[in-house]
């Protein structure tokens, strides 16, 4: 139901949910509560329009808290950017950091793989060199032989 405001009031919702209502306001309801409430109270009358509900200008105050608010909001973005930018050089040079750590690591472990196959060489030809032991030619050893 359409209704014009005649008298400011207040009226809540759902016995919670308080809306105030001013004199000259339109209003558009599906609640049948206040449209009869209203109506009986001569706070409101029914009426019929075509053109949506104009909204109400804001003050030049508000207007001011506004602008004042989104100022605030800008410089409030702005540091976060600022923040950000810089924990994100923070994090490539961590990154930068770790990728030399792991170039590192895989030139030591490749260090230690050619290590470990020359030890492999270098105990095969030790090895492959040494001479066969020779028979035991007297002691417990020569016993052991017969």
């Amino acid at each position: 139901m359409k209704l014009i405001i005649k008298k400011d009031f207040a009226w809540a919702h759902g016995g919670s949910d308080v809306h105030q209502y001013a004199k000259g306001q339109r209003i558009e309801t599906d609640d049948a509560d206040l449209a009869r409430v209203a109506q009986d109270e001569g706070w409101a009358e029914p009426a019929e329009w075509d053109d949506p509900i104009p909204a109400r200008e804001p003050t030049k105050e508000e207007l001011l808290g506004m602008r004042e608010a989104l100022m605030r909001y800008e410089c409030e973005l702005q540091e976060r950017a600022d923040r950000l930018g810089e924990q994100a050089r923070a994090n490539q040079a961590e990154a930068e950091r770790l990728q030399q750590l792991a170039a590192d690591h895989v030139a030591e472990d490749k260090r230690l793989v050619d290590a470990a196959a020359q030890l492999v060489t270098d105990r095969a030809a030790f090895e492959a060199a040494k001479p066969a032991a020779p028979a035991p030619t007297a002691g417990k050893g020569k016993a052991a032989a017969a």
